[in-house]
């Protein structure tokens, strides 16, 4: 009998983790703007389903780790993002700096 394998992020905090990792690593249009296809496409390329991307965005949202346009086009990260990065994960390094994003970002607020 055939199980299906777990997905790697089904877990939402999974999801939201890769996805802030994801958008760090995206450079940033005017205005600190993060087009949603260079988050997107790279999650799920990543392993990721539609509806771990949509757990994951909506938990970041709900959060205050990131804030979304009304059109769904293009994200922005706040004030409260760092926390998250910082978590050592089973065999990855602790990361310890963070991308600035123009004004948004203080990288005196990494706690």
């Amino acid at each position: 009998m055939k199980f299906a394998e777990p997905r790697p992020f089904s877990d939402p905090e999974a999801a939201v983790r890769k996805l802030i990792e994801i958008a760090n690593a995206a450079e940033p249009v005017q205005n600190a703007r993060i087009y949603i296809e260079r988050v997107n496409g790279p999650f799920l390329a990543a392993g990721g389903s539609p509806a771990d991307y949509r757990a994951g965005i909506e938990r970041a949202i709900a959060k205050g780790w990131l804030w979304r346009h009304e059109s769904g086009t293009y994200v922005k990260f706040t004030q409260q993002l760092p926390a998250v990065l910082n978590k050592k994960r089973k065999g990855e390094p602790v990361r310890t700096a963070v991308k600035q994003r123009g004004n948004l970002f203080n990288p005196s607020a990494i706690v």
